[in-house]
Formats: C-alpha cells, sequence, structure tokens
C-alpha cells in the first residue's frame, strides 16, 4: 500500500510563526529521508479558510528549511513548492484553535530535540488575530460593494 499524500502540502498556507531550526537526538529515517535528517523546524500557519494547521519539516541542510513566514511575508504559499524533494514535512494539527496548534509544534519539538523555546504562543495569537481580522475587513469591504452595485441578494 503506497502512503496517501499529506493534504497540508498542497494548501496555501501563511505561515504564522516559524521555530529555529534545531538538531535532532536522532536522525529521522522515513521512506522521503532514505539518508536521513538530522535537523527539524517547527511551524504554525494559517489555511485560507482561516484554520490553522501545524507542521514540522525534516532535513539535513538548513537551507531546505528556510520559509517565508508573517510580518514579512503574508502571501499564502504551498509547502510541496517551498520544500526541496529531500525534505519531509509531517501535518501535527489542523484545526481553529491556535493553543492546540502551538502545542503540538512545541511538543512535538520538546520530544525530538529537546529544546524548550519553540514557538511562542503569544505571537502565534497576535499573527491569527491580524490576519482574521484583515480577511473579515476583506469581507466586509466585498459585501458592502456589492450593495452598492446591486449585488446583493
Amino acid at each position: 500500500m503506497t502512503p496517501q499524500p499529506d493534504p497540508v502540502l498542497d494548501l496555501d498556507l501563511i505561515t504564522l510563526r516559524l521555530s529555529a531550526i534545531r538538531r535532532l537526538e536522532q536522525p529521522r529515517r522515513s521512506e522521503w529521508l532514505r539518508n536521513g535528517a538530522r535537523l527539524v523546524r517547527g511551524a504554525v500557519a494559517m489555511e485560507p479558510n482561516g484554520d490553522l494547521c501545524s507542521w514540522v519539516a525534516y532535513a539535513n541542510d538548513e537551507a531546505d528549511l528556510e520559509l517565508p513566514a508573517w510580518p514579512e511575508w503574508t502571501s499564502p504559499i504551498r509547502l510541496d513548492d517551498r520544500l526541496p524533494a529531500d525534505a519531509e514535512a509531517v501535518t501535527l494539527y489542523r484545526g481553529g484553535e491556535w493553543r492546540r496548534a502551538v502545542g503540538s509544534v512545541n511538543a512535538r519539538l520538546a520530544e525530538e530535540a529537546r529544546t524548550r523555546s519553540a514557538i511562542e504562543p503569544d505571537l502565534v495569537e497576535r499573527a491569527w488575530l491580524t490576519l482574521s481580522q484583515r480577511d473579515r475587513a476583506d469581507q466586509f469591504r466585498r459585501a458592502q460593494w456589492e450593495y452598492r452595485h446591486g449585488y446583493a441578494a
């Protein structure tokens, strides 16, 4: 049986916060990482529908784990387009709770890389609130425009 592709890799995501790149306690081996990976980086991102997702990526080279993040980058990207073929991303959480998204990444990093300081919850909350408010404002402006131009139902 062949493994199914991870649906998060195909989503357009806005990365709210990235952890620092950390060295793994034990090399990670998988189908995608034939030679194993020694580095890990976690992230919390926002999906187009406003839900959150958290993930970790594994690779051997720090450059492979360099990704754009908020506030410098506010456009959605696909992880599949940004991560090289010899890196692996694993989804940890998908849903509407930013605390769970942060907690899942921090727990995985604490387990695999023995690090306490990973992703700061207050910065994820601030980014999520800012982008959520921006989306609501865009929806409101769109509804106003439709109303003024007679497109309202």
